[in-house]
């Protein structure tokens, strides 16, 4: 105890030199570490599921191996193994019920991109839309040629096959779409450290930053569009007196003419007459310093 605040000795060890021990201060510390993460709490079951979930689940078709709609609208756009399908429909069910909770809005949306239609779900924060996606990461294997390939390359020696390729490895990567303005601003993947389902409460928080951050800069180009329009006026308004006065016939202007604002290519020229005279002024009183 020092000074009446609560203070404890920290040691974080010694590889060479003296040995420091720190003294901390406890509710400094605390005060200064960032507030938690809000969990975002994830249904065992889908009894009620989120509409866009139940529209997804009937969207599946009957496919053994893969799970792909992206190419379908109004349905979340998934690509993964099927035994991943029902853990991938409760993940997208837990931040959509949580986003509306807070006064979110959750849609899909279909744009047209180098010719092709892509359907893409969205959280909406203060009109500003997130896309989401959500896949199975792939790993890289050594490609094993199909007997057609075989035959293929019998026949045409100088037939190139591929050294490598994808293969689904179960770790979901929940995001913005690839090609997205949003690409690389936000995206959580299962990972040796945690699951994506623990990640999802910070899936919302970067969202809700990324908001507040597009809010803040459209507030500051606000203010200097209003500042430069302030400047635009008034310059117009000081322009109009000025003429005013001259057509009026005001004796200050006509006794001294240079009274009126010169335009901007005739200040230019005024600067340049003055650099020339003080570059000649110059080089003659070196001239005359140096005569003996």
């Amino acid at each position: 105890m020092a000074g009446g605040v609560l203070r404890r000795t920290r040691w974080n060890g010694r590889q060479r030199g003296d040995c420091v021990f720190t003294l901390i201060d406890e509710e400094a510390e605390k005060a200064a570490q960032p507030l938690p993460v809000p969990a975002v709490d994830l249904s065992e079951t889908l009894d009620r599921p989120h509409r866009l979930v139940h529209a997804t689940r009937k969207a599946l078709g009957r496919s053994q191996k893969v799970t792909d709609t992206r190419g379908k609208p109004a349905v979340i756009p998934l690509y993964l193994s099927c035994p991943l399908a029902d853990r991938a429909l409760r993940i997208m069910h837990a931040p959509f019920t949580e986003a509306e909770r807070r006064g979110y809005t959750v849609e899909t949306q279909s744009d047209l991109q180098r010719g092709e239609t892509v359907h893409t779900v969205a959280i909406v924060i203060r009109c500003r839309a997130f896309p989401l996606a959500l896949t199975e990461r792939t790993t890289k294997v050594p490609h094993e040629p199909t007997p057609q390939e075989r035959r293929q390359q019998e026949r045409n020696p100088w037939t190139r096959l591929p050294k490598y390729d994808e293969e689904l490895n179960g770790r979901l990567t929940l995001g913005a779409p690839s090609g997205s303005w949003y690409q690389h601003s936000y995206s959580y993947s299962d990972s040796a450290r945690w699951t994506l389902e623990s990640r999802l409460g910070h899936l919302l928080q970067d969202l809700e930053r990324l908001a507040a951050e597009a809010d803040r800069r459209e507030r500051e180009k606000e203010l200097r569009e209003a500042e430069q329009r302030r400047r635009w006026y008034a310059a117009v308004a000081r322009g109009s007196r000025a003429a005013d006065r001259a057509a009026q016939g005001d004796d200050s202007y006509r006794a001294n003419p240079g009274l009126l604002p010169d335009s901007p290519r005739e200040q230019a020229r005024r600067r340049s007459r003055r650099t020339r005279r003080t570059g000649w002024n110059g080089l003659r009183r070196t001239r005359c310093n140096s005569t003996p």
